[in-house]
């Protein structure tokens, strides 16, 4: 047994010990467990964790006793045994999720820090993320506030926060879809789609992608597309996006871009806002990466939607079921998101961790969102005379776009080839016949001047 852990528990938990060296006292076992698993085991044997949260739910009387606490126990619940007490019954985790909450409401800035980040190490658990329900409100409140001690501590609370509420939204496997409908739907309702648009102004790094998967995962409540478009300037928000951040937040926002294509007017304000070029430099952007992947898999082109790109797709917000063969209002009507189960086995955060994975997904949905958008006479029009439109067939004819990608590039390459002026084009570009004549000459039209 370490002796100084020993005696420092002896001050900080002895009955009747308060002020200054309670906190004192706190903040050293806090600097203790920080150096090693060694340490926090030989805390865990002391049964630390109801004195630790006897202390957080003391906040009030010893607010600096309180965040050192929180600050102990958001280490030592890094360790497995320590997670595994937490998760060991409902009350226990109810107790640790009501005493985060207890310093998140409360007056000590400093405190809410390591309380969030202690709620983003229960939300890692997939098998709690119903028990952090009641963190909702607070969590949008939070992130609207953008507070903490400092702007490093406002970024790493509104990080953790974000974070949690991501696992909040996700699908998942341990929660009924109704469950989480009823979170996004609240989420949309309270303005949140402002709030993060905000986050992501200035956003980096895991704030940025946690920030872009909650708009994603919003916009598969229904009517979010409407409150989505109820400002245009959301549209340029996210394309600016699409350029800022890495292949895992173009797999988020593809997928919401290609959610919103499904409605007509966000997808006019898509267009307007210059959706066809930033996509399409989604697509050269990812292209080598997804086809490395695909060529690994050994997967060539289908149109079943079962190869490891669409999986990837589906976790991360391409649609549910296979898309409808018919017109714009079929392909509305798919446009549902996030295969819920697969994305329960494997979170998209899991899943996008792999580089060649996320390149993969970001390619899927860039491809959707063009499918959708090229129901518009003006989006056929672009991609036609996009220098990219050879890019778009060297995918679909050299195996390095599989399943659900697959379908995007035939369905969008198709609406293209519908303009008489593009046919011509399509050919040039080196595509199969029933593409660059996709029907009969006296059915397809030339735009007017």
């Amino acid at each position: 047994m370490n002796m100084m852990i020993l005696m420092l528990c002896t001050l900080a938990f002895q009955g009747g010990r308060m002020g200054s060296s309670r906190a004192a006292a706190v903040t050293n076992i806090w600097d203790q467990v920080l150096q090693s698993d060694a340490k926090r085991e030989e805390l865990l044997k002391l049964a630390a964790l109801p004195r630790l949260l006897q202390l957080m739910e003391g906040a009030a009387a010893d607010a600096e006793a309180a965040y050192a606490a929180a600050g102990c126990l958001a280490c030592l619940a890094r360790h497995p045994k320590c997670m595994a007490e937490i998760s060991a019954t409902g009350a226990a985790t109810t107790k640790v999720v009501s005493a985060c909450l207890g310093l998140l409401r409360g007056r000590h800035d400093r405190s809410r820090l390591p309380a969030a980040q202690l709620l983003l190490l229960l939300s890692r658990q997939p098998a709690l993320v119903p028990r952090l329900e009641p963190c909702l409100a607070t969590l949008l409140a939070l992130l609207a506030e953008s507070g903490g001690p400092g702007w490093a501590g406002g970024q790493q609370l509104s990080t953790a926060a974000a974070g949690v509420l991501q696992a909040l939204l996700e699908p998942s496997e341990y929660e009924t879809e109704p469950a989480k409908q009823a979170r996004r739907q609240a989420c949309l309702a309270s303005g949140a789609v402002a709030t993060l648009l905000g986050q992501l102004a200035g956003a980096s790094g895991p704030l940025l992608l946690s920030a872009a998967a909650c708009l994603r995962f919003m916009a598969l409540a229904p009517g979010a597309a409407g409150v989505l478009a109820g400002d245009p300037a959301v549209a340029r928000q996210l394309l600016q996006l699409l350029s800022r951040g890495g292949d895992g937040v173009r797999a988020f926002v593809g997928g919401l871009t290609w959610e919103l294509a499904a409605a007509p007017r966000p997808a006019q304000q898509l267009l307007e806002a210059g959706a066809v070029p930033a996509l399409l430099g989604v697509v050269q952007a990812t292209a080598a990466a997804a086809g490395r992947r695909c060529s690994k898999q050994g997967g060539k082109g289908t149109q079943n939607g079962t190869d490891g790109s669409s999986k990837a797709g589906g976790a991360a917000g391409a649609k549910a079921g296979q898309q409808q063969r018919g017109g714009s209002a079929g392909k509305a009507a798919a446009g549902a998101a996030g295969k819920a189960a697969e994305a329960g086995s494997q979170p998209a955060s899991a899943l996008l961790q792999d580089p060649a994975a996320a390149a993969a997904v970001a390619l899927c949905n860039a491809t959707g969102a063009l499918h959708h958008l090229s129901f518009l006479d003006e989006a056929k029009q672009q991609l036609g005379q996009s220098p990219q439109l050879r890019l778009l067939v060297d995918l679909l004819l050299r195996g390095k776009a599989g399943g659900q990608t697959y379908d995007n590039l035939v369905g969008c390459l198709w609406n293209v080839g519908l303009l008489a002026d593009n046919g011509p084009r399509l050919a040039a570009a080196g595509a199969p016949a029933h593409l660059a004549r996709p029907v009969p000459a006296r059915w397809t039209c030339a735009v007017a001047e």
